[in-house]
């Protein structure tokens, strides 16, 4: 599990970065069993016309439909 959060810190930040998604945190449980081998962590994407000009959404979104 240490290498694991360790990779998101040093490698998946970057990848995040380069495709416009942001890191907001990681967590994992303190209890076992749990703590061995659950790994929580939660990004954000641009949204509206931002997200569009960077090709996420391909079409806007009016009425619930594109």
């Amino acid at each position: 599990m240490d290498a694991l959060k360790a990779r998101f810190g040093d490698h998946t930040d970057s990848i995040f970065k380069r495709h416009n998604m942001k890191s907001i945190g990681y967590w994992s449980p303190e209890d076992a069993p749990d703590s061995q081998n659950l790994f929580i962590y939660f990004w954000s994407i641009p949204v509206g016309r931002k997200r569009r000009k960077i090709g996420l959404l391909s079409k806007p979104i009016r009425n619930g439909r594109r």
